[in-house]
């Protein structure tokens, strides 16, 4: 067990400071979030969409519903559903 808590907690790392801050988002004019925390009319903005995505994995922890569907990943590479 805690040898897999430690494969997560550092999946979450990698995802949010290496592929998160580095992919363009939609929603923020297509900048990066990186870039958008440089940008004038997105800075402002950034630590709420920070604090957003803090609570929205805070609250599924809490209430036990799973962050992502892991089926969707298997479907993608071919790997058969978890028994």
């Amino acid at each position: 067990v805690e040898e897999c808590m430690q494969i997560a907690g550092d999946f979450a790392v990698n995802f949010f400071e290496d592929s998160w801050l580095n992919v363009p988002a939609p929603g923020l004019g297509g900048l990066t979030p990186l870039e958008a925390s440089e940008d004038e009319e997105y800075a402002p903005i950034m630590p709420d969409v920070v604090a957003h995505i803090e609570d929205f994995i805070d609250k599924a922890v809490e209430s036990g519903e799973p962050v992502y569907d892991f089926a969707r990943l298997r479907e993608a590479i071919g790997i058969a559903d978890r028994e």
